[in-house]
Order: structure tokens, then sequence, then C-alpha cells
């Protein structure tokens, strides 16, 4: 799981998030004040619907993940970190609702206009 699982970082953070970030719009559609999905339970949390949310989960932490260092901090977690800070995490069953989860931090001296939250994974 992750583009960067064993691997080093990538030449530059920012860069490479911002292109991921690209991708994922791509992919997900446009962000929205700077958060991917449609709102959720707070300012913070946004849902991504799907017909196979486990399988889309995967694929956003995929393509969030590239560049970066995937590791495994708990069975079947993983977390994905980017030298400035930057950090993906992926989760196959959230605590709140038993959904996948994504929670994205941009990281401190983020250039882009992405900011921290937490996607769930929810089907159509």
């Amino acid at each position: 799981m992750g583009g960067g699982r064993g691997g080093g970082y990538s030449d530059s953070s920012n860069e490479q998030l911002g292109s991921n970030f690209r991708s994922l719009e791509n992919r997900f559609g446009p962000h929205s004040a700077g958060r991917y999905g449609t709102p959720g339970s707070s300012s913070n949390v946004r849902r991504i619907s799907s017909k196979d949310p486990q399988a889309s989960a995967e694929e956003f932490f995929e393509i969030a993940s590239r560049g970066g260092k995937t590791t495994e901090i708990k069975p079947g977690v993983f977390r994905t970190t980017f030298r400035n800070g930057a950090y993906i995490t992926y989760r196959p069953t959230s605590k709140s609702d038993g959904s996948p989860a994504i929670t994205i931090n941009p990281g401190e001296r983020s250039q882009h206009s992405i900011r921290p939250h937490k996607i769930h994974f929810v089907e159509d």
C-alpha cells in the first residue's frame, strides 16, 4: 500500500504533493475550500461516495502517497510522510463509523490550498 513503501522521500515534497493533489482532483473531483469530498459530520470531515468505498479509499491513498515514505503504523493502517512534515494516513475501518478513511495533513510549509481534513469513503 502506498507509492513509496519502504523507499526514501522525493526531492521536493511540496512539488510532489501539488502534483498528487492535482491528480486527486482529476480522479475524485475538485476540492472545495481546500478539502476533498462533500461536507461530513464537522468542518474537517468530508465524505466521498462510491460503489466500492474500500477500493476508492485505497486508490485515493495510492495517488496521495506518491513520492512519500509509507510505513504500516498499526496492522492494516498505513501512513505516508513527506519531508515537509505532510502526512497521509489510510485506515481500512474508521472508529467513528466503520468506513474506510483517509486523513490528510499537508504540512506546515504547504504551498498549496489543501487543508488538514479527514475523508470517509461511503457507499453510494
